[in-house]
């Protein structure tokens, strides 16, 4: 197995996308409601928004995917 494909699996899995998403969206919040000072409060927010839902619908196909192949295992130990 190589680095990049360590890294892929550890660092870069989809719950990555759902937190950074929710990270971001909580920051653009407090901002509006002043407990910070951060530039791009509409950017962000939707930028977080974005984020949480491209994670969740990546995590879907991911899913889809794996149980379209294990049916397909399971046909084939059937034969």
């Amino acid at each position: 197995m190589s680095l990049v494909n360590v890294a892929y699996k550890k660092v870069l899995q989809y719950e990555t996308f759902i937190v950074l998403g929710i990270i971001i969206a909580v920051l653009a919040f407090l901002n509006v409601l002043g407990v910070t000072n951060i530039d791009s409060d509409l950017f962000w927010a939707l930028a977080g928004v974005g984020l949480i839902i491209e994670g969740f619908l990546e995590r879907a196909k991911w899913r889809a995917r794996k149980k379209r192949q294990l049916e397909r295992d399971r046909k084939v130990m059937r034969k």
